[in-house]
């Protein structure tokens, strides 16, 4: 005789279950249209599973019964082989002498793979990744006479992954698990269960003004000296992890120098009448 076992229907127990008044400790039945006869007791997860117990239970208490039981054969069959789909795209942006602006993406849904991974091998989550990043020459929007140099580089990461089954309940949905819970606990339930990665940048490097007097350089001029800063900002939580924020500050400060050089040739006049080359190399 074949045993047939709805696994589906272990896990809706479970949550019929959890909204009912049943404590854990307690076995909680249900008997289903088939004839069979479902329980659970405790909190168990079929993501876990590492073995399985085959018992028989004499539902007649005054008749003692005594037989012979073989199992075999065991194997799972009707799997979900629901595929998914994943995306890419980028675009890039000149913006003339001003700079330019990159924006890039990419995706996937649960039950994505390649044709030769195996069911348990596709993805188990709904992805979703974007980047902006902006390269400018800030100092192109004043006017010519400032003579200003502001490069700055801004950009802005985010990931996010929603698993297809709850992390602390992994044989239960997380849209079933979320229909059943009441609007105020649905944010929470969903903020806890997605890995999420944001990271936010913004640098400016060597900052300075060029000079546009034409006059000889000198040591006290502004234009010597030039600033950097950096921002780094990351944010990232996930079941395991409530919630983990680095910010980063650093600036710099420099200065350069560099005068007019003067070359002394010494032995210039003393080799200008020779006709021959030989000592251009020590008159120059």
């Amino acid at each position: 005789k074949s045993l047939d076992v709805d696994l589906l229907t272990l896990t809706k127990l479970k949550q019929a279950r959890n909204v009912s008044s049943t404590p854990p400790g307690q076995v909680f039945r249900q008997l289903q249209a088939n004839g069979h006869t479902y329980s659970v007791m405790g909190s168990p997860n079929l993501g876990e599973i590492k073995g399985i117990l085959i018992s028989v239970e004499n539902t007649l208490a005054d008749e003692p019964v005594c037989g012979e039981m073989w199992a075999n054969e065991l194997r799972l069959s009707s799997l979900d082989e629901k595929g998914g789909y994943a995306a890419l795209a980028r675009v890039d942006v000149t913006l003339a002498d001003l700079g330019s602006i990159s924006l890039s993406g990419n995706m996937h849904t649960q039950g994505f793979g390649t044709l030769e991974q195996r069911v348990n091998e596709r993805y188990r989550d709904n992805f979703l990744q974007f980047d902006v990043t902006a390269n400018l020459e800030l100092g192109k929007l004043l006017p010519k006479s400032a003579g200003m140099s502001i490069p700055m580089l801004a950009s802005y990461t985010q990931s996010v992954s929603t698993p297809e089954y709850d992390p602390y309940d992994q044989d239960i949905k997380l849209k079933d698990k979320l229909s059943q819970a009441t609007r105020s606990q649905k944010d929470s339930i969903r903020e806890a269960a997605i890995d999420f990665t944001s990271t936010t940048t913004l640098n400016f490097t060597n900052v300075k003004k060029n000079k546009t007097n034409g006059k000889k350089p000198q040591i006290y001029d502004i234009e010597n000296v030039d600033v950097s800063y950096s921002y780094l900002k990351t944010s990232s939580h996930n079941p395991l992890i409530e919630y983990n924020d680095v910010t980063r500050h650093r600036g710099a400060l420099g200065y350069n120098f560099a005068p007019q050089p003067k070359f002394l040739t010494p032995f210039k006049n003393m080799f200008k009448k020779t006709k021959h080359h030989w000592f251009d190399l020590i008159k120059d």
